[in-house]
């Protein structure tokens, strides 16, 4: 039983265009209608089957990610493809296993083929229905007579959307060029933990709150990545034997950290809606075992694989990184040391690399300048602000975003002007009493990319960069002394 898409939306929006609350309520009702045809195809198959067959490919989206290559692709579209795999087949486990079906139809490639093209586009409307709802519904949407839908963004939008994904591709890039180097020139031993040393800060707190260590949980996802083949259904109570065996860790140990990562049936039925898409913590990306009860055995069957484990892990040491998980006062402390390290790391190892000399100014009309910057060989003034935000790529932080970025550029502004009026000054603390400058360029630095309009960039003449744009226009500056405009 394919889901027929075009169809579907013909049924719920006549061929025309809508704009304003008509297009957000019209999503909704389109979001609703695909979700429940998903789950309809859902149940004319194999439970078992179906979960089985749409695992493999959530395992080999996450694959995909953490091989991390795509990010040279020159075609944004293939990026963000790439990048929007795990949430389409996550989504479509999810409705498999909260469909529950009782049936023992045969799982074919046009139904997983019709199922993907439904969750594609059930994602994009989600995602549209709340970027019209917290953008103040602006924008809308067109169908045409086959059943075609196209969303329709402002300009504004548009170049925030398109510069994010500069910085994020930028980003990426850096990080995958040094993640390739390292495995080609480092032969790390498979039995030590690399994701034992990044959870090690959160270890004591984490264990005092929930119960669960960290180091236990890095031991079991890196000894199951490293011995996983693929995704496939195990007993779990075999597994836990095994386990006990291989890690020597007890097992009541074992069962209460594979608990955290355990995504059931009886779980989604409490928690989970469709309608939260982007908001659920509750879901297959951080819980990549799924388990079934029933007639399956005493204690369930469980589907896993290598990757999907470690892309979960992953994201279980970014949400700690990131303050998501409350550690109680641990999270605002590494909140806050992440952001002056952020800080000084700019000012004090990458500033200087390029040949600047930098100091933070702590007390101007306009406040504190996180690094004020000179280059006496290019004869260049930086007023850099380093920030280090919570990332945040959901639709509804866009206009948040962009209002937010706008503030900062013109707060740093009058950083910039007032370094400016003062550069004689300013030049003389950083210890160059006889140079002169030629310019002074307003910077504000981001360790995670948000949303920013490179219109208000020009505006305010302050430009938004990540620390790899940011390293990049330093080196342009060593190699040019072409001005930055």
């Amino acid at each position: 039983m394919a889901v027929h898409l075009n169809k579907l939306i013909l049924k719920v929006c006549e061929p025309r265009e809508y704009c304003g609350r008509e297009a957000h309520q019209k999503l909704n009702q389109l979001a609703g209608e695909i979700h429940k045809s998903i789950i309809n195809a859902c149940r004319s198959v194999s439970k078992v089957d179906l979960l089985k067959e749409l695992y493999v490919n959530f395992e080999q989206a996450c694959y995909a990610v953490l091989s991390l290559e795509h990010w040279f692709s020159p075609s944004k579209d293939s990026i963000f493809a790439i990048q929007r795999g795990p949430s389409v087949f996550r989504y479509l486990v999810e409705t498999a296993l909260y469909a529950n079906s009782r049936s023992d139809g045969k799982v074919t490639k046009d139904l997983v083929v019709s199922l993907v093209e439904a969750a594609s586009l059930f994602l994009e409307v989600c995602t549209f229905s709340d970027y019209l709802y917290y953008g103040g519904f602006s924008d809308g949407f067109r169908v045409t007579e086959n059943g075609e839908i196209e969303f329709i963004k402002n300009e504004a939008t548009k170049r925030a959307e398109n510069k994010y994904l500069d910085m994020m591709t930028d980003r990426m890039r850096s990080i995958t060029a040094k993640v390739l180097e390292e495995r080609a020139n480092v032969n790390r031993p498979r039995k030590s933990s690399y994701f034992g040393n990044l959870v090690k800060p959160y270890e004591k707190a984490f264990n005092e709150r929930y119960g669960v260590s960290l180091f236990t949980i890095t031991r079991i996802i890196e000894h199951l990545f490293f011995n996983t083949l693929e995704a496939d259904w195990v007993p779990y109570s075999r597994l836990i034997t095994k386990l006990e065996k291989d890690i020597a860790v007890h097992k009541r140990a074992i069962k209460g950290a594979l608990s955290l990562f355990e995504l059931s049936r009886e779980m989604l039925l409490g928690e989970w809606k469709y309608y939260k898409f982007h908001d659920a913590q509750l879901s297959l990306s951080r819980r990549p075992i799924v388990r079934l009860f029933g007639k399956v055995g005493k204690n369930g069957l469980i589907l896993f694989g290598p990757n999907a484990l470690l892309r979960a892990l992953v994201l279980l040491i970014n949400d700690l990184d990131r303050g998501l998980i409350d550690l109680g006062s641990l999270t605002d402390e590494m909140r806050e040391k992440r952001g002056r390290e952020f800080e000084k790391r700019i000012r004090e190892e990458i500033l200087p690399a390029y040949g600047f000399r930098a100091l933070r100014l702590t007390d101007t009309p306009s406040g504190e300048i996180d690094a004020v910057a000179f280059n006496e060989f290019t004869g260049t003034v930086l007023v850099v602000e380093a920030k280090s935000p919570k990332a945040d790529v959901s639709a509804r932080s866009i206009a948040r975003q962009l209002e937010r970025t706008e503030r900062w550029c013109e707060k740093h502004q009058k950083k910039v002007s007032w370094v400016k009026r003062n550069l004689k000054q300013v030049l003389n603390w950083l210890g160059f009493n006889e140079v002169r400058a030629n310019r002074v360029v307003g910077v504000i630095v981001l360790e995670s990319p948000v949303y920013t309009d490179p219109e208000v960039e020009e505006k305010t003449s302050v430009r938004v960069m990540t620390t790899e744009q940011f390293e990049l226009f330093l080196r342009s500056l060593q190699q040019s002394s072409c001005s930055y405009e």
